[in-house]
């Protein structure tokens, strides 16, 4: 995804003061772990993030949430 195109997804979906997670990737998070990657191989990465499972992302948030609820139970 083009970072304008999330720009104007979150102008369309979030009100200015609404608070969200954001993560976001960049080819050096990748490069830097030993694999090669061409900027060509980046972008179809990139046009496939629709393609790409992110349940796992969710979960780890959830599991996150009910961490500080069970802290706040203590």
């Amino acid at each position: 995804m083009l970072v304008e195109e999330a720009i104007e997804l979150l102008k369309k979906h979030q009100k200015p003061g609404d608070e969200i997670v954001f993560a976001y990737w960049e080819l050096a998070a990748f490069t830097d772990c030993g694999w090669e990657i061409s900027d060509e191989l980046w972008s179809d990465v990139c046009a496939a993030d629709h393609q790409i499972n992110w349940c796992t992302a969710h979960e780890s948030i959830g599991y996150f949430i009910e961490e500080l609820m069970e802290e706040d139970d203590d």
